[in-house]
């Protein structure tokens, strides 16, 4: 069984998916075991240019209201408060991650949702439970879609929406495309981590053959945001160093990319004071058809 914990009482709906933890999930595990909370310690500060508030706040305004709403890869329970905050009731929000760690600081942050530890591709609820899925982030880092669409198409609700922010790059030539090129010496230097995901998650192709009728859904619409992430150099070295391709850097190596980053901080100077820091990130919505 896929499931190590569902405290909503819905395991009924739960399908079998092979157990054994991939080298990819065990490394995700890790990463949040050792990082807790660093996806919205990182995102929470940033502000969707053109909009209103972060990506969570985006993502919480563009969910349809009046029903159950799984967070899927809801991490620290930061997008489940957020859903609160934007009118959700609290009672019909779920969270499923796969990290015992996450899912910790969520009891605390988001005590009135119910949480579950399990897969995706395993989802441990009855065939029509959701109005809509959403995931921040999450959903990008996940292996088998097809398994993941399906579970999707079973969940929902028939006119349900999976909604999900994906991307995460740099957008631009600031301190975000900055850091990056100076890590890449660091990165090359350490243990080289996982390629996470499937690529089909941030295309437009991809995202189309994996959304179809034949699955169950209507086509997928995109929105293409930009994330502004900036602040002084320490704020934007904490938002931007929690990354899965800087996790094997070692500790002094760690310290000597920051204070390279400091340094080179001012060329990205903005008129206001602050350090450019630009993300892209694209908010994915597919209708599960009737």
């Amino acid at each position: 069984m896929a499931v190590a914990r569902a405290d909503d009482g819905d395991a009924a709906g739960t399908r079998s998916y092979t157990p054994a933890v991939s080298s990819e999930e065990a490394f995700v595990r890790r990463f949040h075991r050792d990082q807790p909370g660093a996806t919205a310690l990182a995102l929470a500060r940033g502000r969707v240019i053109g909009g209103a508030g972060s990506s969570y706040d985006a993502l919480a305004a563009a969910t349809p209201r009046g029903g159950r709403v799984l967070d899927l890869g809801c991490g620290d329970g930061y997008l489940l408060a957020r859903l609160a905050a934007h009118g959700h009731a609290p009672a019909a929000l779920i969270g499923l991650d796969v990290s015992a760690d996450e899912l910790a600081l969520a009891r605390r942050g988001a005590p009135t949702a119910a949480l579950t530890q399990a897969r995706a591709q395993a989802l441990p609820f009855a065939a029509g439970s959701f109005a809509a899925v959403v995931s921040h982030f999450a959903w990008t880092l996940m292996p088998d879609l097809e398994v993941i669409v399906g579970e999707l198409a079973r969940v929902l609700a028939p006119g349900g929406r999976f909604l999900a922010v994906v991307g995460g790059g740099p957008r631009g030539e600031d301190a975000f495309a900055g850091l990056l090129a100076l890590a890449a010496p660091y990165a090359a230097a350490a243990p080289p981590t996982p390629r996470l995901g499937d690529p089909r998650a941030r295309t437009d192709a991809g995202l189309a053959a994996l959304f179809t009728p034949a699955a169950g859904f209507a086509p997928p619409t995109i929105v293409d945001w930009a994330i502004d992430l900036a602040g002084d150099a320490a704020a934007v070295w904490a938002a931007l160093s929690p990354s899965y391709h800087l996790a094997t850097v070692p500790a002094d190596a760690r310290t000597a990319l920051e204070a390279a980053f400091v340094a080179a901080a001012p060329r990205w100077r903005r008129a206001d004071g602050l350090i450019a820091a630009t993300m892209y990130a694209r908010l994915v919505t597919a209708a599960r058809r009737a």
